[in-house]
């Protein structure tokens, strides 16, 4: 775990024993995991699992669901936390697919194989 990661913990007044257990409860209640060729899962030198991207991605390029049935997807699940992250969750609202509420993007040029990273503290 980083120490920036312990630190937004620390300004959540969360423990990181309480954010495990929770996690743990969203993965049995609240998961839907989605397989894509933009992205892969594997070993993090930042944290546990972390989500890599399986191909050069372009400034701004869609990755996937992040929110679909109010339930995290794989995206939202395992992306790391990095102050300098490199991906974004936006809002989705699309009349024709109310069930997708956030989607993820890159915010700049990620390479292959470059873990995908989000700083927290703006993600609701």
């Amino acid at each position: 775990m980083t120490k920036d990661f312990k630190l937004y913990l620390e300004q959540l007044g969360v423990t990181e024993e309480r954010y495990n257990s929770w996690i743990k409860h969203q993965d049995v209640y609240n998961l839907i995991e989605i397989e894509s060729n933009l992205y892969y899962k594997k070993q993090s030198k930042t944290h546990g699992i972390g989500l890599f991207a399986g191909k050069d991605l372009e400034e701004e390029e869609y990755i996937g669901i992040v929110r679909f049935n109010n339930k995290r997807t794989t995206l939202a699940r395992w992306i790391n936390h990095s102050r300098n992250g490199n991906v974004d969750f936006l809002p989705y609202n699309n009349k024709k697919h109310p069930e997708i509420t956030f989607i993820c993007v890159s915010i700049r040029k990620i390479k292959k194989n470059t873990e995908l990273k989000i700083n927290y503290r703006y993600v609701n």
